[in-house]
């Protein structure tokens, strides 16, 4: 949702709380008490999370086995799927983790230092995989760069040569903007987070296949058939699962208007500074990609200025990963695929939500060239 105050080029960092998801939950909030309580608050509450729990697994295509547990968000989830697969595991052992990740799985994985940690460009994890392998993992879709990876590719080839390897997919940025099978990852566990589709910030989910052994990160109670303890944030859940079910009717509408805000702001981008004789690039455009994420580098200047005088213009945008911001060092994503430590310091992240109105891009663009 945008505010009358600002405009929101930033909506991979949080897409903003839709208007319908605010309405439905907070005009309903008084009714949902305790979830796990037997009386009738209590049981009004489970009967909506059970109702989220459906609207997400009919999203990403999973099976009715297949268990969908809710969590506190995407980090979470990254570190539960993570801890549960190298549980038990020797310095024999390695994991094999592609160098793209976000800091959620990847400093995850670098934490366990009784394990050889392979960490290399996407394309060639599986040359790193391996009988004494513990674990593969790989997003299907880059918070920064909005580069969709071959996911289903990778872990084909690992369950047909290896098939006790559990793998793990960051499928965060991916939710919404690409179509998820999850029978058709084979992902033994894949994470999700509602405040990337419209949901209340707070709540995430992890979604492990039907089989999938799994070790629980947080014990106690019996909540989420113990496979999380914790009294569950219900208000949360139902957002996710509203949003989840708008997202669901709205996936191909959507899919066309990223597509065309993405093309329109692009050429419209492309020829306002070449006419002014502003040097540019634009990344990764002839990749696979995600159809609201625009990745642009400003060569002498740098992007953590331009955040601040976009700001100041009312224009919200990124220079990468918001779980990131505020490290003085350059982003690893952007050093993996080659960028220098300047370079990477001069790109700036614009991605769209699909309520983005064209006359908010076009404010936006014209403010982007103003600060330029």
């Amino acid at each position: 949702m945008n505010g009358g105050s600002f405009i929101n080029f930033d909506a991979n960092a949080t897409y903003g709380v839709l208007p319908e998801v605010a309405e439905e939950v907070l005009s309903n909030h008084s009714r949902y008490l305790n979830p796990s309580s037997i009386h009738r608050g209590g049981q009004v509450a489970r009967a909506a999370i059970e109702d989220a729990r459906e609207e997400i697994r009919t999203l990403i295509g999973a099976d009715r086995r297949d268990r969908i547990v809710f969590t506190s968000g995407a980090t979470e989830s990254s570190n539960s799927a993570i801890s549960s697969a190298l549980s038990g595991a020797t310095r024999e052992n390695n994991l094999v983790c592609s160098n793209v990740e976000h800091p959620a799985v990847l400093e995850t994985c670098k934490s366990f230092d009784k394990v050889e940690c392979r960490i290399c460009e996407p394309e060639k994890l599986r040359e790193k995989v391996d009988e004494n392998t513990r674990l593969v993992t790989l997003m299907l879709a880059n918070n920064e760069t909005g580069k969709v990876y071959k996911v289903s590719e990778l872990f084909t080839y690992v369950k047909s040569n290896f098939p006790w390897i559990p793998t793990h997919s960051d499928c965060v940025q991916a939710l919404g903007k690409v179509e998820i099978n999850f029978k058709e990852l084979f992902a033994d566990t894949i994470s999700i987070s509602g405040h990337k589709i419209g949901a209340f910030s707070g709540v995430g989910a992890l979604i492990i296949k039907d089989g999938a052994q799994f070790k629980p990160l947080i014990h106690g109670g019996p909540q989420e058939v113990r496979f999380r303890a914790g009294t569950e944030n219900t208000l949360g859940i139902i957002s996710f699962g509203i949003a989840a079910r708008i997202a669901r009717q709205k996936f191909e509408s959507r899919i066309v208007r990223y597509k065309a805000m993405k093309l329109w702001f692009s050429d419209k981008l492309e020829s306002e500074l070449t006419r002014k004789q502003i040097p540019y690039q634009i990344n990764f455009k002839d990749e696979d990609s995600l159809p609201n994420t625009l990745h642009v580098r400003f060569p002498g200047r740098k992007a953590d200025d331009l955040l601040i005088a976009l700001d100041l213009e009312g224009v919200l945008v990124s220079a990468g990963s918001a779980c990131a911001s505020g490290k003085p060092e350059s982003s690893h994503v952007l050093l993996a695929h080659g960028f220098s430590e300047d370079e990477a310091k001069e790109c700036l992240r614009i991605s769209f939500n699909a309520e983005t109105r064209f006359e908010e891009l076009a404010s936006g663009l014209e403010a982007l060239v103003r600060c330029l």
